[in-house]
């Protein structure tokens, strides 16, 4: 759960890094992804902690060891935007866009603000036992 006080944080990461993006598969299945990349450990591991939504891959480009957070799924990153789109300055409109496209596919698979937070309350609990 990303509380009030870590939100900005968190927003301010996303404005210099962040990347959204969604794309439709041959077979039609939408992906929504998002993404930070840097070479900097301990910052991808910082919103790592801090959202404790996602996961993080290690890769090496170029000859230089990179760190991406990724979020994946629907119920985490309609938790995050919702948490940070106040926040955000330069990404706001790409944020608000994602956002639209996962309330569009909720209106499909029956997915709502109330089943997104305890879906990420019960993934927080399992991750911290």
């Amino acid at each position: 759960m990303i509380s009030k006080e870590t939100a900005p944080i968190i927003a301010a990461f996303i404005d210099k890094r962040g990347c959204f993006y969604y794309r439709i598969n041959e077979k039609g299945h939408h992906f929504h992804t998002f993404k930070i990349s840097t070479i900097d450990e301990s910052v991808i591991r910082l919103l790592y902690r801090l959202t404790n939504m996602g996961h993080v891959r290690k890769s090496i480009k170029n000859g230089k060891v990179v760190y991406t957070w990724l979020v994946h799924s629907r119920v985490e990153l309609y938790h995050l935007l919702t948490s940070i789109i106040p926040y955000l300055k330069n990404r706001r409109e790409e944020a608000e866009k994602m956002l639209e496209f996962l309330r569009y596919k909720k209106k499909q698979h029956r997915f709502n603000s109330v089943t997104a937070r305890k879906a990420v309350m019960k993934r927080y609990r399992k991750r911290n036992d």
